[in-house]
């Protein structure tokens, strides 16, 4: 249901070379007119090295080396504990043409 409702312009399926998937899609309605959504999933250690912040009771902080260390931590954990994990980012950019 979800998935109708933000059209696909661009999609990059998952490989093992680049560890993501990547899609750019258009906001439904009025939600952010003249903008569009990167979503980014993958491995965990990929998707933090493509991002500078992370998102922290509403509001972006800066990713720095205290956060990189205890995310690895956190993730290796669930990891050794037979859990999957996945890491997942979004951007806003203007709209391409």
């Amino acid at each position: 249901r979800i998935r109708k409702l933000y059209a696909r312009s661009f999609d990059q399926p998952f490989n093992s070379t680049n560890k993501y998937a990547l899609c750019v899609v258009d906001p439904p309605g009025n939600e952010a007119p003249g903008k569009q959504y990167i979503f980014l999933k993958g491995a965990p250690e990929v998707v933090v090295e493509r991002c500078s912040t992370w998102l922290c009771a509403g509001q972006n902080q800066a990713i720095d080396e205290d956060f990189k260390r205890k995310f690895i931590e956190a993730y290796e954990r669930f990891a050794m504990a037979g859990e999957r994990v996945l890491g997942f980012a979004k951007l806003v950019i203007d709209k391409m043409p």
